[in-house]
């Protein structure tokens, strides 16, 4: 048992690992012993007192990858304008007289000034959501009646001005709104000054077709006094009572 024991050889240091190489390298390789091979110029087979100083195909292409890494980053490394100098930048400060416009006002100001004016913007302005006007907080109750002025609201309506009663509506006024000291609703209006398309409009929003001024007259009487028939025609066929005294 000791005589076999005495007769191992002892283990050996390990060796360096073998090197390996990535499948790219050999790819390489077999292509550039390929090229050598069709040029005539294939090495020869070395003697093997020199084959260790004849370096292979896998060491000459890992050289040629791996020798002076600096020379592609130079490349890549952008080159400076022909004139030397560099883009101008914007400045945050404003000095520059850059000029941007507020999202929530649409008005022009200096970008140096964009942070503090915007901030300052949403906190004291509104927007209205009927006519998309940009106006101050405290200026809400000023902007509605000035909509609901019963100036704008017969000067709309003597001019048969369906688009503008449309947002005088949106804005508040309900189709039955009686105006003037004779107690007019805004369908009496209509049948007076012939205002046919704001007639229609006042009707389909759900005014009354038969109401009652302060003497008794409906908006039919009132169109057949004034001889306008394509009003008073709208109004019957809108369901206007024709036996109303």
């Amino acid at each position: 048992m000791s005589a076999s024991r005495s007769s191992r050889r002892p283990r050996s240091a390990p060796g360096p690992r073998p090197q390996t190489f990535s499948s790219e390298s050999v790819l390489i390789a077999l292509a550039l012993h390929t090229q050598l091979e069709r040029a005539g110029i294939a090495r020869p087979k070395p003697s093997p007192a020199y084959e260790d100083d004849i370096p292979s195909a896998e060491a000459i292409v890992n050289r040629l990858i791996l020798d002076d890494p600096t020379e592609d980053s130079e490349e890549k490394t952008a080159s400076p304008p022909a004139s030397g100098k560099s883009e101008p930048e914007v400045s945050r400060t404003g000095e520059s007289g850059e000029k941007t416009r507020c999202p929530n006002c649409d008005e022009e100001i200096s970008v140096g000034k964009m942070v503090t004016h915007t901030v300052a913007c949403y906190r004291n302005s509104t927007k209205c959501k009927v006519c998309g006007e940009r106006l101050k907080k405290s200026m809400k109750s000023a902007h509605l009646a000035a909509w609901r002025d019963p100036a704008r609201i017969v000067s709309a309506l003597e001019r048969n001005k369906e688009d503008e009663l449309i947002m005088i509506l949106d804005h508040g006024v309900t189709p039955d709104h009686v105006l003037g000291p004779n107690k007019q609703s805004m369908v009496h209006l209509c049948a007076m000054h012939n205002a046919n398309d704001c007639i229609l409009l006042l009707i389909s929003r759900g005014a009354d077709t038969d109401p009652l001024d302060e003497v008794g007259c409906t908006p039919l009487h009132v169109a057949l006094q004034k001889g306008n028939t394509k009003v008073a025609a709208s109004l019957i066929e809108l369901g206007a009572n024709i036996e109303s005294k």
